[in-house]
Formats: C-alpha cells, structure tokens, sequence
C-alpha cells in the first residue's frame, strides 16, 4: 500500500514559527480499501486543521511525527501484519 503524505505549506511555515506541528489524518475507511485493493491502494492523507494544531497544547505536540506516535493511528492490518 502506498501512503501519500501531503506537502508542507504555508500554514505549516507559520505553525513551525509558533513551535508546532500539524498530525496527518488517515481517512476512517482504510481498513476497507486495503481489503478490497491489497498492496496496489493508494492512501491519499490529509493534514490536520490549522486552527486545531495551533491552540493544542504543546505537550500533545512534542512526538506528533515519530513514527511512534503515528502507529496509533495506522489502521489495524498494519498492526496486525508489521508492515512499519
């Protein structure tokens, strides 16, 4: 499965002035694309809303993008089969 992350923008620039990072959100019905693509879906994330990372709380900020923290938003059969 491919995972398309999207670009850094310029509201990205502005939250790194502030300090902080925006989460990428996975759309709730991968688990049912994997199972009817497999290996050939191509996942389209998108970022979190600005407003939302902007006025969070810099303690839920500071791993927001280790790949510890985002395998607990993967979709289960990535858990289940350690694709990461």
């Amino acid at each position: 499965m491919t995972i398309k992350v999207p670009p850094d923008n310029i509201w990205d620039n502005i939250l790194k002035l502030v300090g902080k990072k925006r989460r990428i959100v996975m759309p709730e019905s991968v688990d049912k694309i994997y199972e009817k693509f497999g290996q050939y879906a191509i996942i389209k994330d998108r970022k979190e809303n600005f407003w939302k990372a902007l006025f969070r709380k810099s303690k839920n900020d500071e791993n927001s993008n280790t790949m510890h923290s985002l395998t607990s938003i993967w979709p289960s059969f990535v858990k289940e089969k350690n694709i990461l």
